[in-house]
């Protein structure tokens, strides 16, 4: 496991551990959990049978619900897409990068796409919070 690095993510400061960012310590939402913004790229291999997608599709589905009732994961959304692109953008929330590394490769889906995780903190001006 190698040493958090600091990087500079929409103005906040993250590290990035296992791969994954996450907020460094210091700033916690109220809840102690994060939410991070996950931008998911599927690749079906070459080869792969329509039964085979259709088995994932659903093994994954199954899997999203059962992280929706864990209150992981918190929506999903389809982007505009190029013509033969499978793409999501997932929110998640987790304790921190490890947990939301678990809980990603707890997706059958992890094995054919990558992913870019983005660590969320609340807009001064989001009309979504509660006035402070």
């Amino acid at each position: 496991m190698t040493s958090p690095s600091a990087d500079q993510v929409a103005g906040e400061t993250t590290a990035t551990q296992n791969g994954v960012p996450g907020v460094l310590p210091g700033w916690r939402p109220e809840d102690g959990r994060v939410e991070f913004l996950v931008d998911m790229v599927t690749t079906v291999p070459p080869g792969t049978s329509e039964d085979g997608v259709a088995e994932m599709r659903a093994r994954e589905a199954a899997r999203s619900a059962e992280l929706t009732a864990q209150g992981s994961l918190l929506r999903l959304w389809r982007p505009p897409l190029a013509p033969g692109e499978w793409r999501t953008w997932g929110l998640f929330r987790a304790d921190d990068a490890d947990e939301l590394e678990a809980v990603l490769a707890s997706m059958p889906l992890r094995a054919w796409r990558r992913e870019t995780v983005t660590p969320l903190t609340p807009h001064p001006n989001d009309p979504g919070q509660p006035p402070r």
